[in-house]
């Protein structure tokens, strides 16, 4: 009886033990892992020389907020208003240049969308340091750029093919990198560094 019992309490440790990591393991998911200082998109550099306003430096502690129903109702508004406004065309046909990020009045590629709802959200009140472009690679392996908002229950994107934002997870794209909370001009990589850094041309 005393083995039954000592193997009983055995089970449940190693029951409540499993519990607990694969908690925290799904908990750890819902947001991005940064690893090494990457190199900003050139696009985001020329921009910030034309709009140094935009790429200041975060003031204060990079704090998270609460995914609430009313703050993912306004992001799925200003994401899909976003994406009815701006028709997409690319930097080539619109510029006669491979990259030139800025906001758009009509028309735009993935990171013009990007910075215009970035913009949107900073004049709604929300802080830039949750608001981060983010470089993909898309379901055919080309460079995308997408708007990630860091919140307490997870990472979640703007993306301007869809109009529901979702989280990074539910996205089924790469994550390559992203600006840093502290400062806009810092970039991480989000790809382990056992692994190749991606470079693409943005569609």
């Amino acid at each position: 009886m005393k083995v039954i019992h000592a193997l009983l309490i055995a089970a449940a440790v190693s029951f409540v033990l499993f519990i607990t990591t694969h908690s925290a393991s799904a908990e750890t998911k819902k947001s991005m892992h940064t690893y090494a200082q990457a190199v900003p998109p050139v696009g985001w550099i020329h921009f910030c020389d034309d709009n140094p306003l935009d790429c200041s430096p975060t003031e204060g502690t990079a704090s998270k907020i609460t995914m609430t129903t009313e703050r993912l109702d306004t992001f799925n508004q200003v994401n899909s208003f976003v994406n009815e406004k701006v028709k997409p065309v690319s930097d080539k046909d619109l510029y006669g240049k491979d990259e030139h990020w800025t906001y758009p009045e009509d028309a735009g590629d993935c990171e013009d969308y990007v910075l215009l709802k970035r913009r949107y959200l900073m004049d709604n009140g929300f802080s830039p340091n949750m608001l981060l472009i983010t470089v993909v690679l898309d379901e055919n392996h080309e460079g995308h750029a997408v708007l990630t908002v860091v919140t307490a229950n997870g990472d979640y994107v703007f993306d301007n093919r869809r109009d529901t934002i979702l989280p990074w997870t539910d996205t089924g794209y790469i994550f390559i990198k992203r600006q840093s909370r502290q400062n806009p001009m810092i970039w991480w990589s989000l790809t382990p560094p056992t692994k190749p850094v991606a470079t693409a041309t943005f569609n």
